[in-house]
């Protein structure tokens, strides 16, 4: 099984356990630290996958009003042909 296709409930279960793990003979100042240290690690995938997915969309709204602009003129063209 991959790390990825961990089910949601086992995938958070499996969270509490490495932090619990990770804080023991730890003090509250380096708990606190190590916490905002995996925190910020966190805040920057997300930021970085936030990005790719605005930019995927950028580029499939291009697409799509290309795919639209085509149409249109596919419409034309079946129109002046109709006319005829």
């Amino acid at each position: 099984m991959s790390f990825f296709n961990i089910p949601p409930e086992k995938f958070s279960l499996l969270a509490c356990i490495v932090g619990a793990l990770l804080s023991q003979n730890l003090n509250a100042s380096e708990q606190n630290s190590l916490g905002n240290f995996v925190e910020a690690v966190g805040q920057a995938i997300l930021t970085i996958a936030a990005q790719e997915q605005l930019q995927q969309s950028e580029d499939n709204n291009e697409q799509i009003c290309e795919q639209v602009e085509l149409i249109k003129k596919q419409i034309e063209l079946l129109e002046r042909q109709l006319k005829k």
